[in-house]
């Protein structure tokens, strides 16, 4: 496969995971539709956004020039979907700060392992999507700092002025930054996989 035939499989990549993620909003609407206001609880959608996500860094394996390659990311991809298990599958019974601990430093880990894999690949610019794709981790991040906060305080005091804030901004930028993260992704990558098309032509 020559350059220009690898780079538009990619753009045509990119719009599959664009339908992934309508499939998403679609599956979402429907559970808002049929269970309301306990859609969380009842519909487990952060279970659900935690699939699609999964199926969307998925079909980003397919982008590389060998097998060598889309190999060397799936086995990146999977630590940093175990680190974002625990985050995105949210059960009160096992949130505890080791866990919590483990996770941030795998995800961490994780990260500085793509960005050396696409930096030897040449292609370190789509390093700054995969931040912008993980962007509501940050807030899943704060979110459990929070729970884990609640989990461990004497029930007998009431929540302090700054953890109250906590749960304030967490509700209020946490959904945009999962509606939003997916998206912005998608169209750095596809931009950057125009221009390089411009290019080679």
């Amino acid at each position: 496969m020559n350059e220009i035939d690898l780079i538009n499989k990619r753009i045509f990549l990119v719009k599959i995971q664009a339908v992934i993620y309508l499939l998403l909003i679609i599956a979402t609407i429907f559970g808002t539709f049929y269970l309301g206001d306990d859609m969380i609880l009842k519909f487990q959608f952060f279970k659900i956004y935690f699939l699609f996500f999964a199926l969307i860094l998925f079909c980003k394996a397919f982008y590389f020039t060998n097998i060598k390659q889309s190999k060397k990311y799936m086995i990146i991809l999977f630590l940093n979907l175990l680190s974002l298990y625990y985050i995105y599958i949210i059960d009160e019974n096992i949130i505890n700060i080791s866990f919590f601990i483990l996770d941030v430093f795998m995800f961490l880990f994780s990260s500085y392992l793509m960005y050396e894999f696409l930096k030897s690949i040449c292609k370190k610019a789509l390093f700054e999507s995969f931040l912008y794709i993980n962007f509501s981790v940050i807030f899943m991040f704060i979110l459990h700092i929070a729970l884990l906060y609640d989990k461990y305080l004497i029930k007998t005091k009431e929540p302090e002025l700054w953890i109250v804030s906590i749960w304030i901004i967490v509700y209020t930028i946490l959904p945009l930054s999962i509606w939003l993260s997916i998206p912005i992704n998608l169209i750095k990558e596809y931009r950057y996989f125009k221009k390089e098309l411009k290019t080679k032509n």
